[in-house]
């Protein structure tokens, strides 16, 4: 017997993960809707098929935007809600309540450990992952106890609102630390993370977690950055999973209840150590290297949304390629 076609709507429709989400949705038997900012056409115009839909960014006027993708998400019919980035995933725990509407991939308890960096980095040790050492300098808390420079003191909610909106604070680096001590020793305007500057390369460890635990585990290295001072990559390469890692993924995952695809954010030094960066519940941007390896974590993760009984079966001797984004590469 066929799989019924569900109603997926995803957005926002510019993230950078948007185009490969929707295609493995589409090939595995799905209906899209997705919803974009104003004034910011996004390039899942070109994909055959897709309802596109205005809503209110999120930055700047929150209300708007929730009760934006509320409306649609009613009008629309859809099954189930698939964001895309960290506005939408903030934007669619705060629109759409559990049982009052279609289901999202990404429950309230969920979203609110993957916007939450100070609430990863506590759960990452926990699991016995290699983090950097870390102190939370919030409003109120008083002076941080600092690391030798360099530092990077960077915002613990990934999304959040502001007086003037919503979005996301600003990451700093300290070369040296008077400079450091100097920028602390005032009041943040927002909760932050003080730790160790770690010089290396960035990696990626993905799955899809399920009720047995994950399937399809993979990992990537970045071979180049848009930003080479630190942001999504522009080219990536598939590399042997760490199987030194994978007992302390595992632990995270199962210890935060997490459903459906993710990432684990990974620096890796000089020495050879990898460090604990961030956890990503959310699509990544480097999904094209995923989907050409054949592992659709998008489709898997909303055939397990809507089916508790879904087991995806994972490919076998996937080849190990590189994958690259030509305008991000020409940025970089």
């Amino acid at each position: 017997m066929s799989r019924p076609r569900a109603r997926i709507l995803v957005g926002y429709a510019d993230a950078l993960a948007a185009v490969e989400v929707v295609r493995s949705l589409i090939q595995d038997g799905n209906e899209v809707v997705a919803f974009e900012r104003p004034g910011r056409p996004s390039l899942l115009r070109r994909v055959q098929g897709v309802e596109i839909t205005e809503v209110p960014r999120a930055a700047d006027a929150p209300d708007a935007a929730i009760d934006g993708l509320q409306e649609l998400a009613r009008r629309a019919s859809v099954d189930l809600v698939m964001p895309l980035d960290d506005a939408s995933l903030w934007l669619t725990a705060e629109a759409l309540a559990p049982g009052d509407g279609p289901a999202c991939v990404t429950a309230p308890e969920q979203a609110r450990l993957a916007l939450d960096k100070s609430l990863q980095v506590e759960a990452a040790h926990d699991a016995g992952l290699p983090v950097p050492p870390a102190t939370l300098w919030a409003p109120g808390g008083g002076a941080p106890e600092l690391p030798d420079a360099p530092a990077i003191v960077r915002p613990a909610l990934a999304f959040r609102r502001t007086p003037e909106g919503a979005g996301r604070g600003r990451v700093r680096i300290f070369g040296d630390s008077a400079t450091l001590r100097e920028a602390t020793s005032c009041e943040p305007p927002e909760p932050m993370l003080v730790q160790p500057y770690v010089d290396g390369v960035g990696e990626g460890l993905f799955g899809w977690a399920g009720p047995d635990g994950v399937i399809g585990w993979t990992a990537h290295r970045r071979v180049r950055m848009v930003d080479p001072h630190g942001s999504g990559s522009s080219a990536c390469r598939a590399i042997e999973v760490d199987a030194g890692l994978v007992e302390a993924a595992e632990r995270f995952v199962r210890s935060a209840g997490w459903r459906g695809q993710f990432m684990i954010e990974l620096l890796r030094g000089s020495d050879g150590a990898a460090h604990f960066v961030e956890f990503n519940g959310r699509p990544w941007g480097s999904r094209a290297l995923a989907r050409r390896r054949g592992f659709e974590y998008p489709a898997w993760t909303a055939r397990g949304a809507l089916d508790d009984a879904y087991r995806p079966e994972a490919p076998v001797d996937a080849p190990f390629l590189t994958a690259r984004h030509l305008g991000r590469d020409l940025v970089h």
